[in-house]
């Protein structure tokens, strides 16, 4: 389990789904008990690191992947967090205590573990562009250069989306299972949390007409696209990061 004592708290919340509407003592228990789960320091990381970071138009603050700053445990950290829905936590605690629109990865040092996908970005101009808006060729050519650099957890995620069901990698037996395990958790942590995240969840919207998530460190969650938009699915994403945090043998 990667972060129990946070799952618990926001279990017992009766806003579960709505981390916005916390009050400002709950939402910041939810704050101590991530530092407390988490290895490293990713809160305080964000802290010191934040106000130096790019931001976009938008307001969001764009971390680095290749901080020089960064060491591996806080930056395993960062990543499981941002990935999944518990990332809304860190993410309204900063808004509140400084402002900040939102807080992801942003696109420097993604070359060095995605460099095909971010040739075709480039390539057709669409960093910048609203998921929505992309040209459908476009965007496929950008799944298929993921294909390319991620072989691995982009089968898991296909595969998922295309069952339309949700998928949770085991750990496979051995030294060497376990070693690629880690691997592919890393990816997908990866995907979810810097801007491949938005071309992965627009194509699966648009090709199987589903809802892609990523929870704990090894869960793809699938879901059908609701009439009302994602304030279900965001509900749906949060209790099974709850669920999942909370099993045991997760």
């Amino acid at each position: 389990m990667t972060m129990p004592k946070t799952a618990a708290l926001m279990k017992e919340s009766p806003s579960t789904g709505d981390i916005a509407d916390m009050t400002d003592e709950k939402l910041a228990h939810a704050v101590a008990l991530l530092q407390d789960d988490l290895p490293g320091d990713p809160i305080g990381f964000i802290d010191r690191v934040g106000p130096d970071s790019t931001v976009c138009d938008c307001g969001a603050v764009h971390l680095r992947v290749n901080d020089r700053r960064l060491d591996a445990a806080t930056y395993t950290s960062l990543m499981r967090v941002l990935a999944t829905p518990f990332g809304d936590i860190v993410r309204e605690h900063f808004r509140r205590q400084y402002g900040w629109g939102n807080i992801r990865f942003g696109w420097d040092g993604l070359d060095g573990r995605a460099p095909t996908f971010m040739a075709t970005v480039h390539e057709f101009g669409v960093a910048s562009t609203n998921a929505a808006d992309i040209p459908h060729e476009h965007l496929r050519g950008t799944i298929r250069a993921l294909h390319h650099d991620l072989a691995d957890v982009m089968a898991v995620i296909e595969q998922a989306a295309k069952a339309g069901e949700s998928a949770f990698v085991p750990p496979e037996p051995g030294d060497e299972g376990r070693a690629h395990w880690f691997e592919l958790t890393a990816q997908l942590m990866f995907v979810f949390a810097t801007p491949l995240r938005k071309y992965v969840v627009e194509w699966y919207k648009r090709e199987y007409g589903v809802n892609v998530g990523a929870v704990n460190c090894c869960g793809v969650v699938v879901g059908r696209t609701a009439a009302d938009g994602t304030s279900g699915w965001s509900r749906e994403l949060l209790a099974t990061q709850i669920g999942q945090q909370l099993t045991p043998d997760c």
